[in-house]
C-alpha cells in the first residue's frame, strides 16, 4: 500500500508541474476522482500505464520532462546531448521489465 501512495504522490505532482507528460493526464484525473469507489484500483492503473506507454514513440519515450519554470538554454542542450548519446549507444528509451 505503501508503495501505491509514493506513486499516486509522483504522479500528482508530474501533472501539476511538469510538461512533457501530458498524456498521463487522463490516468492522473481518474486517480485523484474525488469519490474513492470511481479511482482504479492499482492492477488498473498499472494495466493503463502499460497501454499508454505502448502507444508512445521512442522518440515521445525519450522527450524531456521539465519544470514548467525551467527554461534554461543549458539544460536543454543537455538534453540533447544525453539523448544523442543514448541513440547512439542503443540505450533503450525506457526499462524494460514494465512492457
Amino acid at each position: 500500500m505503501q508503495q501505491c501512495i509514493v506513486i499516486f504522490r509522483a504522479l500528482i505532482s508530474i501533472k501539476q508541474r511538469y510538461s512533457g507528460a501530458e498524456f498521463l493526464t487522463s490516468l492522473v484525473s481518474d486517480m485523484m476522482h474525488e469519490d474513492p469507489a470511481q479511482r482504479p484500483n492499482m492492477d488498473e492503473v498499472v494495466s493503463r500505464f502499460k497501454v499508454l506507454r505502448q502507444g508512445l514513440s521512442a522518440w515521445k519515450l525519450r522527450s524531456r520532462v521539465a519544470h514548467v519554470d525551467e527554461r534554461s538554454l543549458l539544460d536543454f542542450v543537455a538534453h540533447w546531448v544525453r539523448r544523442i548519446q543514448y541513440i547512439v549507444r542503443r540505450i533503450p528509451p525506457t526499462h524494460t521489465s514494465i512492457s
